[in-house]
Parts: structure tokens; sequence; C-alpha cells
């Protein structure tokens, strides 16, 4: 046995009791902490509304539903900072159509390659400003709702 243990008895029991209250005592703190910011991210999350869409996104979105048929494939094209509205839109028009989405930079050559593989004819743009993927005419839609730039949408060229 070791010198301590025989000098001192209990010695070893105390040290445990007392880490096992400091144990005890930061679990009842995380408890306590994650408890308080579970109820402020629910309180912040019904705050939020129903939809992750503004009307002014759907707005858009139903502008390209109108000008394309369901079930057709549509590439998204987005500039920096506006990968959080692509995906986004890419929610907002799937299942009813094939959304391609690439950021750029974008060539020339990877948006003939993928017209080959999904067959899509029109594009969404999204950014400050939005990429040009290669429109033959484009409309501007508006701006992206919270963000500086712009929502275009248009048919490509052959």
């Amino acid at each position: 046995m070791p010198p301590d243990s025989q000098s001192r008895p209990g010695g070893a029991s105390r040290k445990r009791l007392a880490l096992n209250i400091a144990a005890a005592a930061v679990i009842a703190a995380s408890l306590v902490s994650g408890g308080a910011a579970f109820v402020r991210d629910l309180r912040v999350s019904r705050r939020a509304g129903p939809s992750v869409f503004t009307d002014r996104d759907r707005a858009e979105m139903s502008a390209v539903r109108a000008a394309t048929p369901p079930g057709s494939a549509i590439l998204v094209a987005f500039g920096r900072d506006a990968q959080w509205t692509s995906l986004l839109w890419q929610r907002g028009l799937y299942p009813e159509r094939d959304v391609i989405v690439r950021g750029e930079p974008i060539s020339a050559a990877a948006i003939a390659d993928a017209r080959r593989r999904w067959r899509f004819t029109h594009a969404v743009a999204i950014g400050d400003p939005p990429p040009d993927p290669g429109f033959a005419a484009h409309r501007d839609l508006g701006p992206i709702p919270g963000l500086p730039g712009r929502v275009r949408f248009g048919e490509l060229a052959p």
C-alpha cells in the first residue's frame, strides 16, 4: 500500500468525494446553461415565422415557375456571398423543377457541360452583381431580400 493511505485513513475517499462534487457541479452548470440557451433559441425560432421565404422570394420564384414548365431543369448561378440565397432558391423550386446550382467562377465550358447533362434552357442568376451564365435575354426580378444584389432570370443563348 502507498505510504499516505496508511498514514491518512480516508484520504483517498475524501479526494474522490471532492472530485465527484466538482463533476456534479460542472454537469449541473452545463444543464442550466444549455437549458437557458434552448429556451432562448426556441423563443427566437418562434418569432421567425412559419417560413424562410419572404414575400419577395415567393414573388420572384412564382415568376420563374410561370415562365418554365413543371419538370424542367433550371440553372441557379450565384456570385460571391449569395450561396445561402442559391440554396433557398433550390429549396423553393424543387421538386417541381430540377435545380442545378453553380457558384462563381463559372466557366462557359462548365455551363455547356451542365447543359448537355441536364438539358436546361433557363437560368436564375443571384449576386452583387449577378453572374452571367450565358443569357440570351434576361429580366431583373428584384433585390435579394435582406442582402445587397439582384436576382435575374432568363433564357440562355443556344
